[in-house]
């Protein structure tokens, strides 16, 4: 699954399972919801600029996009069928690609401008200058939410050491292989582990739906699309922090188990269960793969790509403690990529999510009832990806805030937990169609008081 070169121009690569996963599932939502792919990921940073004017943020900013660009070619791909596409432009081409992907948004803030936002064809800049915000935009099959955050840092180091114009011609060099070909899995897969790939997700995927909210996902079309946030103090944040290392567990697993614990509370006594078990947890966990990647793929010069794996996670009793809920999730964390105790497990993802990609496909599937709780993604501290601030005094990029959500147009919302400038926060990214947002508003508050009170107080 590498890429070739075609003509002179264009160069092609098949995807791979975990891309083409996202390419069928953005394909389907697009022909049913007029052009919208199902989650499309959505980032904005919050930034004091250091320039005199609009005008000149507006020129430095778009001088930064075509930069990026030039050093990470996968941006500017597109898919055709299950096939990855870059050509090399020429200097019609490069100004027709940022006229269609460098927009200045008159929106008042992001939230306003993800209320008015149109489909899109590849990733995508905004800047708005109303709230000094930026933000990005790309279909999910280009690349995953560590990447994105990745990204950002490689493109706010362009803006505050700017370069003279590139000239484009030798950046395909630079265009990303897949997962697979870096980890140098054979091609076609070993039979056995390809068998154990296909095995785990059609158990995952007949043991679903668990236990969920209430939700109207499959009862009618999807509506506007939103990520509700909440930020705990800073102090709680340092709390949870050092509460959690009292227990053993992480962050990531006591706001999983937080999610849990509220799941069960607001269960949907009438909700489609898989074998009828009311206190089953189902659910498929994102794994970043990075941290197994030898560099340069381990690092932002490769942000824009699909890195990551996802896997199923299942409790077939959720325990009544708080604690032993973590704990179960914190086991499955260090265990399941752990070398010494699931040797073949960075092997068989190859195998996994070629197997999802098919299965999703199926009528069996389709005919399925869709889980009803959020996807739960932990992405850790944010400022191991994005700097606080970027330049030098007197030109310093000042980053005050940045999150990341999705557009939920097919169902299944995603949690996101992450901390950034020590303070942990939560987003919700759900559709209003499916889910009230004053009932995700509760449920977020809910899950504060039960990590506070659980490990706190």
């Amino acid at each position: 699954m590498s890429w070739s070169q075609v003509s002179d121009r264009r160069w092609e690569r098949p995807t791979n399972g975990m891309e083409g996963y996202f390419t069928v599932a953005g394909s389907f939502s697009a022909s049913l919801m007029e052009g919208r792919h199902h989650y499309t990921i959505f980032s904005r940073v919050s930034v004091d600029l250091p320039f005199a004017s609009h005008a000149e943020a507006t020129e430095a900013l778009c001088h930064a996009w075509q930069q990026l660009r030039y050093e990470q070619p996968m941006i500017a791909t597109t898919v055709e069928g299950m096939t990855k596409v870059y050509e090399v432009p020429d200097e019609a081409a490069l100004n027709q690609w940022l006229e269609a992907t460098f927009i200045v948004s008159p929106a008042a803030d992001a939230g306003a401008l993800m209320r008015i936002m149109k489909p899109i064809q590849q990733a995508t800049l905004y800047y708005l200058p109303e709230s000094s915000e930026i933000v990005f935009r790309c279909h999910h099959a280009l690349m995953d939410g560590v990447g994105t955050l990745m990204l950002w840092h490689s493109f706010l180091s362009i803006l505050a050491s700017p370069q003279d114009a590139p000239s484009f011609g030798d950046e395909p060099a630079r265009l990303a292989p897949t997962l697979e070909a870096i980890l140098n899995h054979p091609e076609p897969p070993k039979p056995e582990l390809a068998a154990q790939g296909a095995k785990l997700v059609q158990e995952c995927v007949h043991a679903m739906p668990g236990v969920g909210p209430v939700n109207r996902v499959g009862t009618v079309a999807a509506g506007p699309v939103q990520t509700r946030e909440l930020l705990f103090p800073e102090r709680t944040s340092a709390a949870l922090v050092e509460a959690c290392k009292a227990q053993g567990f992480s962050v990531s697993a006591a706001v999983h188990a937080a999610y849990i614990r509220t799941v069960v509370a607001h269960a949907d006594p009438a909700g489609p269960l898989s074998g009828g078990n009311a206190n089953r947890y189902v659910t498929v966990n994102s794994v970043n793969l990075r941290p197994k990647l030898p560099e340069p793929f381990s690092t932002s010069q490769y942000a824009a790509s699909l890195y990551y794996t996802p896997w199923s996670f299942v409790i077939d009793n959720i325990p009544d403690s708080f604690v032993d809920t973590a704990r179960i999730v914190d086991h499955d964390y260090k265990t399941l990529f752990d070398a010494d105790v699931n040797a073949d497990n960075l092997e068989i993802s190859g195998s996994l999510t070629r197997a999802l990609r098919d299965i999703v496909q199926t009528p069996e599937f389709l005919a399925q009832p869709v889980a009803r709780d959020a996807l739960f993604s932990s992405l850790g501290i944010m400022e191991r990806y994005v700097q606080r601030s970027y330049g030098t005094d007197g030109q310093k990029i000042a980053v005050k805030d940045v999150n990341i959500g999705v557009d939920v147009i097919l169902g299944i919302s995603m949690l996101f937990a992450y901390t950034f400038r020590d303070t942990l926060r939560l987003g919700y990214s759900f559709n209003e169609a499916y889910e009230d947002p004053e009932t995700i508003q509760s449920h977020l508050e809910e899950m504060q008081k039960i990590l506070v009170e659980e490990l706190v107080a």
